[in-house]
């Protein structure tokens, strides 16, 4: 897991949780693109519609998407937010320890197929630099 983000352009102030799987054959990202993060800190954030786009390309607002593998058509699939439909919650943005926690859940449009989603109930992260040799459930 990686955070990108700090740059300002256009007034597009942003923070992206990137996760990479890179232990296994098809591999796996997920990114979640949150603004205003910084300023807001601790919250829930209201997804928007992903243009399925990361870091300066991404529209300029909180929204999740991802690329999975697709063994129907042997590649990957990107999902992305549905506008209104799903929700990040940072419960812990602790700048002093580079902390932050929080989970998500909603609905996920398939790009190349407007009707094919997926349902996120669940999702979890915590980030900081001392939980890199963490094992979590």
């Amino acid at each position: 897991m990686v955070w990108w983000g700090d740059y300002t352009l256009n007034d597009h102030l942003y923070k992206e949780l990137v996760v990479v799987d890179g232990a296994s054959s098809v591999g796996f990202k997920m990114v979640l693109h949150l603004q205003n993060l910084d300023q807001n800190g601790v919250g829930q954030y209201v997804l928007k519609q992903s243009n399925f786009q990361n870091q300066i390309d991404s529209v300029p607002e909180t929204h999740i998407f991802f690329k999975i593998w697709d063994s129907n058509i042997k590649n990957h699939a990107y999902y992305g937010s549905v506008e209104g439909q799903g929700v990040i919650n940072i419960t812990r943005f602790d700048t002093v320890n580079y902390i932050t926690s929080g989970n998500f859940s909603g609905k996920f449009v398939r790009y190349d197929n407007p009707n094919e989603f997926i349902q996120i109930t669940d999702g979890r992260f915590d980030t900081g630099a001392n939980l890199m040799n963490t094992s979590f459930p």
